[in-house]
């Protein structure tokens, strides 16, 4: 009988303990269940809020409509941190949006910043260590600043003619690490590359202001592409028309930045 009784007693502690595992697992399935409604619940009133906001931007930058007032606004990475001086001069920072900073995103500005977008054998570190470290005895700075100048060249000489149309002579083309000055004189017959291939686009989104190109070897700034619009409507054309286009095999990722002061940037 005793044995009868204890074999009873676990039977009865091993339904009562599946029972309890049980209701703690429907428990589980049942909070799991909300959150994913109220994810899927934010996430289409995310997709409701981005489509308004396009179709408000679609309508300022046809002119037929005033700046949505959703894009009076800036997106605050840490608001609680002090803001961090390397996003704050250049718009980009080595830790994105991990940096422990306060990255301050504006919803709209008249400057965009192409990430990557230009690229050059001497840019490319990760080549540099494939070959040797002396890969630069051939290829250094140099080579960048001849690229430049046949690229510049190439545009504003067609035919070997010196013709540079007005909204041209307004641009200022400096490289975010060195300064560079165009060769007026110069006729040397030269290949169309980068710039002959991207200004005439960005210029059809309306008037540049700025074309600002960055050298430096450093991840998040390496090839980095400002585009300075005269208006903010101008600007907001080209983000909405290249976010997610490709360009030499890379898909573009668009931002709109605020750089106060060039002179700080310019390193």
């Amino acid at each position: 009988m005793t044995w009868h009784r204890n074999l009873v007693e676990q039977q009865s502690s091993l339904l009562l303990l599946q029972a309890l595992i049980k209701r703690e697992w429907e428990r589980e399935q049942e909070k799991e269940r909300i959150e994913k409604e109220k994810k899927e619940r934010e996430e289409a009133e995310k997709r409701l809020q981005y489509e308004r906001l396009m179709e408000e931007m679609d309508s300022f930058i046809e002119g037929s409509g005033a700046k949505p007032q959703s894009l009076y606004t800036s997106l605050a990475t840490n608001p609680d941190k002090e803001p961090c001086p390397f996003y704050s001069k250049v718009g980009a920072c080595r830790f994105k949006n991990n940096c422990s900073r306060n990255h301050v995103k504006p919803a709209i500005s008249n400057t965009l910043l192409i990430p990557g977008f230009y690229s050059h054998f001497t840019l490319d570190v990760g080549i540099q260590e494939e070959y040797d470290t002396d890969i630069n005895l051939e290829y250094d700075s140099s080579d960048r600043h001849r690229h430049f100048r046949y690229i510049f060249l190439y545009f504003f000489i067609p035919n070997h003619e010196f013709i540079i149309p007005k909204v041209y002579q307004e641009y200022e083309f400096v490289l975010l690490n060195c300064s560079m000055n165009l060769p007026i004189n110069c006729k040397n017959p030269v290949r169309r590359e980068f710039f002959a291939d991207v200004a005439p686009e960005l210029e059809r989104f309306g008037e540049i202001n700025q074309l600002r190109v960055c050298t430096n070897t450093e991840q998040h700034l390496r090839g980095n592409v400002y585009v300075s619009y005269v208006s903010e409507r101008s600007a907001a054309a080209a983000y909405k028309a290249l976010n997610g286009r490709y360009y030499a095999g890379k898909m573009l990722a668009v931002e709109f930045v605020e750089i106060s002061s060039w002179k700080k940037a310019i390193c």
